[in-house]
């Protein structure tokens, strides 16, 4: 057996969000590696039981936050 390993930065969260698939099968792996802020505030708000549109709005106020 090997264990299944997941590399997640914002972009692939972007993709995940742009082609409307489920959060759940993103984060359904052995390890997951964050590699940015970004995708570890929308693990922890997944986590928390937020919803996957919650979670989209939350991150596109902060980079819009960011930008200004």
């Amino acid at each position: 057996m090997s264990f299944q390993n997941r590399y997640i930065d914002e972009n692939l969260i972007r993709y995940y969000f742009d082609n409307n698939k489920p959060l759940k099968v993103l984060f359904k792996n052995d390890t997951l590696v964050l590699e940015d802020k970004t995708s570890s505030l929308v693990y922890e708000l997944y986590c928390d039981g937020v919803s996957d549109e919650e979670i989209q709005k939350i991150i596109n106020n902060q980079l819009k936050n960011m930008e200004d």
